[in-house]
């Protein structure tokens, strides 16, 4: 089944009162796709009406609800009539879509199942039968979307930004950091590894989040690896300062400058010239502006990665969106 950070595939099936509908037809919008059973019991029956009635909630949020069921498309207007449902009713009697979200040699009925979407179709939640047998409530997925509003999120990834891997990748890590957090130098030595075990299918990221107050290396630390970036030479600064143990004086950043074969002269001159500062200093602004507080910060496919920052924690967050 899809997890959190999958990008959502494309349909286009027919529905009750609303012609053929597809996800282009509903751009900018956060979507709750509620998968349905052909057969409708009394007790998730009555839950779609509540769905019904709260409609001007989700509209609220600039939300829609979709539901598909591999019902035919005259028992779903059996099902609109009898319930009052307005919302988009989709029939899809060869399950294709619920395939494409569920698994592909997936024979089993349809159970209750909601994904939620954001407006770039990447899947932000996913509610299952075993723990919601009659879909979750209309007011708590609705909770969970205007959540959506509060969650950090990442400026969008561009060719200007320091990264390993193509821009096309599967799976994209962009991590928030400071070269003199020791979390950080632990996450970065784990995401060393992610990029040796997975290679062009992932692309990692990284992005300046000095914590100056009690950090005070970590602002010239940033300044050198974009001082080493002006000579082609990021990533390796990048390493060797999480290597340096907060080894970071001025003088340090010099002996790492020679010791990653840099010209040490124009080094010298572009630290203090402070040539890196306006870069970091954008980071640093983007990050607060998108609510993005304290280093490392870790987003996998733009979603805030909340579990262990272990590899094995994060090798099974990529496996299942490679999958």
């Amino acid at each position: 089944m899809l997890q959190t950070g999958s990008q959502a595939p494309d349909l286009s099936l027919p529905s009750v009162n609303h012609g053929t509908v597809s996800r282009r037809d509903l751009p900018g919008k956060r979507i709750a796709w509620l998968f349905l059973p052909s057969i409708i019991h009394e007790e998730l029956g009555a839950q779609l009406t509540r769905y019904q009635e709260n409609i001007a909630t989700f509209e609220e949020l600039n939300a829609a609800i979709v539901a598909i069921s591999d019902a035919s498309l005259e028992e779903l207007q059996s099902l609109a009539a009898s319930r009052q449902i307005k919302f988009a009713l989709l029939s899809d009697p060869q399950k294709s879509v619920w395939k494409d979200f569920a698994a592909p040699d997936c024979d089993q009925p349809i159970q209750p199942t909601v994904f939620v979407t954001d407006e770039q179709n990447v899947i932000r939640a996913v509610y299952e039968a075993a723990r919601n047998p009659n879909l979750p409530g209309p007011l708590a997925l609705a909770r969970a979307i205007r959540r959506l509003n509060d969650a950090p999120k990442p400026a969008l990834v561009t060719e200007q930004d320091w990264r390993i891997g193509p821009l096309d990748a599967p799976v994209t890590l962009i991590e928030y950091s400071d070269f003199q957090c020791h979390h950080c130098r632990e996450l970065s030595h784990v995401i060393e590894q992610l990029i040796a075990v997975y290679g062009d299918k992932i692309q990692v990221v990284h992005r300046h989040l000095p914590l100056r107050q009690t950090h005070p290396l970590a602002q010239v630390a940033a300044e050198a690896a974009e001082a080493a970036g002006l000579q082609g030479k990021y990533w390796e600064m990048h390493h060797r300062l999480f290597a340096a143990n907060d080894a970071l004086e001025r003088d340090c950043l010099i002996l790492y400058a020679r010791e990653i074969g840099l010209n040490v002269e124009q080094f010298i001159s572009d630290l203090d010239g402070h040539r890196g500062e306006a870069p970091v200093n954008e980071d640093w602004r983007q990050a607060v502006q998108s609510g993005i507080k304290l280093p490392p910060t870790l987003f996998i496919n733009s979603i805030l990665f909340e579990g262990a920052r272990t590899e094995a924690a994060l090798r099974a967050r990529i496996d299942s969106l490679l999958a």
